[in-house]
């Protein structure tokens, strides 16, 4: 099955978006509501880089072998490009679907 990248980039921002609100209310989680539009931001960015990584790790335990794949300057370009992009998918649907409807 092919998916298309716009299409599997804005899922996973608005999944990461209904997380991060989610873990805002969750009492045990350390960041709550009233935390700083900067921490809110940087969770979002290292979920989006997360998301974006096209990198590959395989660990061999026979013979001990641990291989990364991906590992390169266009694969690390790629990343950040498309973490941007991210990042920006998660603002459009914090703005335009959550915040509308919080109160």
């Amino acid at each position: 099955m092919e998916t298309d990248p716009i299409t599997t980039q804005v899922t996973l921002s608005a999944i990461i978006v209904w997380l991060l609100q989610y873990l805002k209310g969750a009492s045990w989680f350390p960041i709550k509501a009233e935390a700083t539009t900067a921490v809110l931001r940087t969770l979002g960015a290292v979920a989006a880089m997360l998301a974006a990584v096209g990198i590959t790790v395989a660990f061999d335990k026979e013979a001990g072998v641990l291989t990364i794949a991906g590992l390169t300057q266009a694969n690390l370009i790629a990343v950040g490009i498309a973490s941007v992009k991210g990042l920006i998918y998660q603002e459009l649907i914090y703005k335009g679907v959550v915040k509308p409807t919080a109160k």
